[in-house]
């Protein structure tokens, strides 16, 4: 067995695709993310996250201080943290935690700075959406910007109820970032990173200032020497997905574009287009919306023949798939659309991380080719708020073997790493969010596996392998098994 999916295979591009129509019934509203009025000002956003952590730091002078770079009090704090957090000589040593007891704090420094960081990004994405209004475009008055207060990731909300089909948005082709009218081919996107960068570099549109604001280098391939190290380790030589051990996986992908990665901005664009294109489009507002699957995922957009290239100069419209509650966030699906083609077969947790930067919350997917497991963790259906693995194919005992073998070596991972409430040098290396994001990858992973061992108790069949090298293209073995080998 190889550690490769079976050809044939969709194209490898990263590119959130169509939506489809769901039948679940539609998920109650998030407790967490109360209405708004449209157009809820960063102005708001900020004196209430600024209130909020000036009344609970204890360390307030530290922050005032850090909040002056010029000031000794200020520098002092910053290099003793740089020192805590980049120093040490030993494995048993520094790390994050080191920064967090003691006279003050580096994370709740850093959080002073972010929220700052996060209110300009938000009245960015603000004028995004007043831009497209300006200029013919059609965003409803029905939906509006909100970062919820557990820490998750700025979304769009529904400030009222849209019913199935009623629409959401209309981008003006004229607004959306792309190669120039000639350029048709959707596999090569250098057209369209060159785009992005003179818009930022001109700062032509408020769109074009919204993405120059984006974190830098949050997928993988772009991580800093000492996280793709670690993340490496922690994937060890089985863990999918198969193309971050390839760290020339993306530059062979865009090897005609001639980015300079030593330039912000170029490198940025790379990123951006990577991560939030569709296709060889980047289109206002609608890279705004999350991905999540299953009961969710919410909204759908008006289909073109991709390959005709109809939709070449036709606005980007995306209606409800679903009837929408008021309090509810609008979700996209990167991999579970009409026409994500492969992806909705084989396209998983493990990769969305490494295309897109991300942990998706439940459901999330596993396809683990070398010992043909699939299989998805998924909220139960009880509302307890657990979750409970699903097969798509039935666990042979190799793949049992697998996953106990792949938890104790995350655990052994960890012991190393994060024992003792103390991070080792390597980790310690390691640009803060690159290790959040690991670690998160981490528990995600092990948590999966452990709930997967846990539902494969009884159940283990060895009849997957007698399918053919399509057995991963199975969904429901109940209703839908694979084809047999010996049927070809």
């Amino acid at each position: 067995m190889t550690e490769s999916k079976p050809e044939p295979k969709p194209k490898a591009e990263p590119a959130p695709q169509p939506q489809r129509e769901l039948d679940p019934e539609p998920k109650p509203a998030d407790p967490s993310a109360p209405p708004a009025p449209p157009g809820f000002g960063a102005a708001a956003v900020f004196a209430f996250v600024a209130a909020a952590f000036l009344a609970g730091a204890a360390g307030g002078a530290a922050l005032l201080a850090w909040s002056d770079p010029e000031s000794a009090a200020g520098a002092a704090l910053r290099d003793r943290c740089d020192e805590l957090l980049r120093g040490g000589s030993s494995d048993d040593g520094v790390g994050e935690g080191a920064c967090l007891p003691g006279e003050f704090s580096c994370n709740e420094a850093d959080a002073a700075e972010a929220s700052e960081a996060d209110a300009r990004q938000h009245e960015m994405a603000e004028d995004v959406i007043r831009w497209i209004r300006d200029n013919d475009g059609f965003v409803s008055e029905k939906v509006f910007l909100h970062k919820p207060a557990d820490g998750g990731p700025r979304g769009i909300y529904a400030n009222g109820t849209f019913e199935e089909g009623e629409r959401i948005c209309s981008i003006p082709w004229d607004l959306m970032l792309k190669p120039s009218e000639e350029w048709v081919d959707p596999e090569d996107r250098c057209g369209t990173i060159e785009a992005l960068y003179e818009d930022m570099k001109d700062d032509k549109t408020p769109y074009g200032r919204y993405i120059k604001s984006m974190p830098r280098n949050y997928l993988p391939h772009w991580w800093s020497e000492e996280g793709k190290a670690l993340l490496r380790e922690l994937l060890g030589p089985k863990l999918p997905p198969e193309i971050i051990r390839n760290d020339d996986f993306f530059r062979e992908v865009y090897k005609d574009c001639e980015v300079d990665r030593d330039d912000d901005l170029e490198s940025h664009a790379e990123v951006m287009v990577t991560a939030r294109g569709d296709d060889e489009l980047l289109v206002p507002f609608y890279d705004m919306i999350n991905h999540r699957n299953g009961p969710y995922y919410n909204v759908k957009h008006i289909v073109h023949d991709a390959h005709a290239r109809s939709y070449m100069g036709k606005p980007y419209e995306l209606v409800a798939s679903r009837r929408i509650e008021r309090g509810e966030q609008l979700h996209n699906s990167y991999n579970q659309c009409p026409i994500c083609y492969g992806r909705r077969n084989y396209f998983g947790t493990p990769d969305v991380f490494a295309y897109y930067g991300f942990v998706e919350a439940h459901p999330q997917r596993y396809v683990v080719d070398q010992v043909r497991l699939k299989f998805d963790v998924a909220e139960r259906e009880d509302g307890s708020g657990e979750v409970e693995a699903r097969f798509a194919v039935p666990p042979s005992v190799w793949g049992v073997d697998y996953l106990k073998e792949e938890v104790e070596r995350l655990r052994a991972f960890e012991r190393k790493h994060r024992g003792r409430g103390r991070a080792t040098t390597a980790v310690a290396k390691v640009p803060k969010s690159e290790r959040e994001a690991i670690w998160e990858f981490r528990d995600a992973v092990t948590k999966a596996f452990e709930v997967a061992i846990e539902g494969a108790e009884g159940v283990a069949d060895e009849a997957v392998w007698k399918c053919d090298e399509d057995w991963w293209q199975v969904e429901n073995w109940k209703k839908r098994p694979c084809k047999w080998a010996e049927e070809r």
